[in-house]
């Protein structure tokens, strides 16, 4: 996206956030920085979810009774929907809390603050299923993340990423970009279990279980 049309369709304090934020690679391991410009881009991109109906649906299908963490869980759209089975007992993590998200937290609900990228407060193996939905393309350590993410999952790890064209500009404010699937799913390797993969949506839906 060209600044000409970020200027077109966002308010101006909206548009320097992001041309702030693409402008400063070097400043993406700055947390404070990083959160200093999605404080500017603000409401204007604001939606429920990322997650397109299909990747959703699929989710929801495949993930019952278990010990789930919704890693980056965001506004809590897919949390909220996985917590509508009585017998799932959710987690979400998200680096920095709504109140959106914090209304949530209920018998099945725990709401946690705290970054993938970083280790998380959680033991090895800790949940049976962990899902990460359109986080990875906002992260600076890819690897440590994901191993992260495995650390934490006993049986099955599913991940979300958007199949993207690269962009100057753009309000999702993305570290990378994965235009095939094999951009993404080379930063995978090497996997301890089983993987597998389709394109849902436009979507890259990965998932790797293990014994």
């Amino acid at each position: 996206m060209d600044k000409l049309l970020l200027d077109l369709f966002l308010p101006k304090v909206s548009t320097a956030g992001i041309i702030e934020f693409h402008r400063s690679p070097e400043r993406w391991s700055d947390s404070s920085f990083v959160k200093a410009c999605y404080q500017k881009v603000g409401t204007p991109i604001a939606r429920k979810t990322d997650l397109n109906k299909e990747c959703i649906e699929y989710i929801v299908r495949t993930i019952s009774g278990k010990a789930i963490l919704d890693a980056g869980a965001g506004l809590g759209h897919l949390t909220s929907l996985l917590s509508l089975n009585e017998s799932n007992q959710v987690t979400a993590l998200e680096f920095k809390v709504s109140t959106q998200l914090q209304k949530l937290e209920s018998h099945n609900i725990k709401i946690c603050q705290g970054s993938i990228e970083n280790s998380l407060p959680f033991k090895d193996s800790q949940f049976d299923v962990v899902i990460c939905t359109h986080v990875l393309e906002h992260i600076v350590n890819l690897k440590a993340a994901i191993n992260e993410l495995r650390r934490i999952s006993k049986e099955r790890l599913v991940i979300v990423v958007p199949l993207q064209t690269p962009s100057r500009y753009t309000p999702d404010l993305h570290m990378r970009y994965f235009m095939y699937p094999k951009n993404f799913l080379v930063e995978t390797l090497p996997c301890n279990g089983q993987s597998h993969w389709k394109v849902l949506g436009g979507d890259l839906l990965y998932e790797e279980y293990f014994d």
